[in-house]
């Protein structure tokens, strides 16, 4: 019989009919807990629940098999390293498989660290609400539902893959900043990651409670989004930077930026330097019509060879709905590459904001060629 010591807490491994030795984790864990590769694999059968200002810290190697759900209400530390990494086998399909609570305000500020891990899930991988969730140099891969799913959170994930989902990669909503008040804002942050072959979007973000006047700012930068059904879809009142991104073969369209009306926050986009190639639609713009305080710009992009979604979006390319836009937002849509699209909508721009920019952009071999039809009023 194996035993796991930490400072507190002492409890035992018993043998489970596998064919092997599993350690299996209690009910509760109520004490700072350290799972030890020596002890590994873990199981849990039917919840293990880490209690509040509690952390839970899983060695490099750690092999968890998962036929309920962990549940933190604490704080998880899942460190794994390059040559070993922490696996979570979650066979439960009634729940995700790492569920992150709520808890209570001290602790509620810092990140939970996913590094080096692996999460595999019959249902959602990981789930949070207001939580700060840290991904880097991991793998949420075939789960039945979302990668990751935050309600009223903040993810920051680096050099990982969010990738073959039956759900959406990475799903953020409701980003309302109950734990950033002071900042009244949430601040998300992807980059050199891959969201691929989701059977939803590779990421959806933003609020879906159109009440709240909060900002959500989500930084997006050098990753791969490539054949999912969309690419990525932001919603509410956002402010985001778009940069450096590979968008392609994606079965909608590769960008969806929309502001509600009900929003009388401004929104700063920023959408630069990134390549849109072979996706239904490139990038998607609805609602940016309404506040005055709204800022886009749409630079150095490569944008080739997309064509019609067949849902009302209809353009190849760079589309508004509605398609004639009244524009009072400021436009910078400068230093693009435009080639090759089919059935590029024709846009007409009525504008009556000085803020309006279009130039330097390289239009060829689109159907119609003829792009735009701008207007001042």
């Amino acid at each position: 019989m194996k035993t796991i010591f930490t400072k507190t807490l002492l409890f035992c491994i018993i043998s489970i009919h596998f064919g092997y030795s599993q350690t299996v984790l209690p009910n509760i864990i109520s004490a700072h807990t350290t799972l030890l590769k020596a002890n590994s694999p873990y199981y849990i059968q039917t919840s293990t629940l880490v209690s509040d200002n509690i952390i839970l810290t899983i060695e490099a190697g750690v092999v968890i098999n998962m036929d309920g759900v962990l549940n933190i209400r604490g704080k998880i530390l899942a460190n794994g390293s390059s040559s070993d990494s922490i696996y979570f086998n979650c066979n439960n399909i009634n729940g995700p498989g790492i569920r992150l609570i709520k808890g209570t305000a001290d602790i509620i500020e810092t990140y939970m660290e996913f590094n080096f891990c692996r999460i595999k899930s019959k249902n959602v991988g990981i789930y949070g609400l207001d939580r700060r969730v840290k991904i880097k140099n991991s793998k949420i891969e075939f789960c039945l539902g979302d990668g990751v799913f935050l309600e009223k959170g903040e993810i920051v994930a680096d050099s990982s893959s969010f990738s073959y989902n039956q759900g959406n990669g990475i799903k953020v909503t409701d980003t309302n900043p109950i734990i950033r008040l002071e900042y009244q804002a949430s601040l998300s942050k992807i980059e050199n990651s891959m969201l691929k072959k989701n059977d939803l979007s590779g990421l959806i973000f933003g609020p879906i409670n159109t009440s709240s006047y909060y900002i959500t700012k989500l930084l997006f930068y050098n990753n791969l989004i490539d054949n999912n059904q969309n690419g990525i879809s932001l919603f509410g009142n956002f402010s985001t930077e778009i940069i450096s991104n590979k968008f392609i073969s994606n079965s909608n369209y590769g960008i969806g930026l929309n502001t509600y009306y009900s929003y009388p926050i401004s929104s700063n986009s920023e959408v630069s330097k990134n390549i849109i190639a072979l996706n239904k639609g490139a990038i998607f713009l609805q609602n940016f019509s309404t506040y005055s305080g709204n800022k886009l710009i749409i630079n150095k992009n490569i944008i080739y060879k997309n064509s019609s979604n067949g849902r009302g979006i209809d353009g190849g390319n760079i589309t508004f709905e509605p398609h004639i836009l009244n524009l009072n937002s400021s436009l910078n849509l400068t230093g693009n590459t435009i080639i090759g699209n089919d059935i590029f909508n024709l846009m007409q721009i009525n504008s009556g904001n000085d803020s309006l920019e279009v130039k330097n952009n390289l239009f060829s071999g689109n159907v119609p060629e003829k792009s735009f039809d701008m207007s001042f009023f």
